[in-house]
């Protein structure tokens, strides 16, 4: 059975590409859950 150990490096290399984009953008992490509550 895999721990969340074993998922976190697998989810961090899934989302990376994404996380770059959005920094290279100008949006910083406070933004992002912001975006998502007004966004809905």
């Amino acid at each position: 059975m895999a721990t969340i150990y074993d998922l976190k490096p697998k989810f961090q290399n899934l989302v990376r590409p994404l996380s770059t984009k959005l920094a290279e953008a100008g949006v910083t992490a406070n933004q992002v859950p912001l975006a998502r509550a007004f966004g809905q």
